[in-house]
């Protein structure tokens, strides 16, 4: 996989929860940010220029473009020469993911943009243990979640962005902002 991920090292989605796949067939993104995408966009940008890493949490209810962000921003890094790879259908909670090899070659010039989907769901699955007792999984439960969550924010030429369809107050109150806590997710917008 090192020379293949060389070549197309742009796009990496996970269909499937026992591999993630790398795929060079980037599509263009046709679609123009809503003026609420751009700010948040704005501002995670600056994070990425300040620290060379960003993490955020988008909350939204579906359709309101909160998984889009990630394609967005990989456009709008691509305006500026810069070829950054984008890890889409991530789901920590599920068995097999490795995503040891993928990010282990960010750079200034090909950082990586880590999505989140869905998080508000992998945060329950992590906690009430549904995966099984035999799952190797990053996540399996709320002490290794919040672990995984402590590495990837560490890694340089990474922006994290996280999305959930709960409300940021209520992820935060269920969970006594555990997950969301500033050095996991340092930002926090609504869409």
């Amino acid at each position: 996989v090192g020379s293949e991920r060389d070549l197309c090292k742009r796009y990496v989605f996970a269909p499937a929860p026992w591999r993630l796949e790398i795929n060079d067939k980037r599509e263009e993104i046709n679609m123009v940010p809503t003026e609420n995408q751009v700010m948040i966009m704005h501002q995670i940008f600056n994070d990425y220029a300040m620290h060379r890493k960003a993490s955020a949490l988008i909350c939204g209810e579906p359709g309101t473009g909160t998984s889009s962000i990630g394609e967005l921003m990989a456009a709008a890094f691509r305006t500026k020469g810069i070829d950054p790879m984008v890890i889409d259908g991530f789901d920590p909670t599920l068995p097999g993911l490795l995503i040891s090899d993928v990010l282990d070659s960010p750079s200034n010039w090909n950082p990586a943009i880590l999505m989140l989907d869905e998080f508000d769901t992998t945060i329950e699955r992590a906690e009430s243990g549904s995966q099984g007792k035999n799952a190797v999984c990053h996540a399996e439960n709320k002490a290794s979640r919040t672990h995984l969550l402590d590495i990837l924010s560490k890694i340089p030429y990474l922006i994290v962005i996280a999305t959930a369809n709960t409300p940021f107050k209520q992820l935060e109150t269920n969970h006594k902002g555990v997950y969301v806590r500033l050095g996991r997710l340092n930002r926090h917008f609504t869409l």
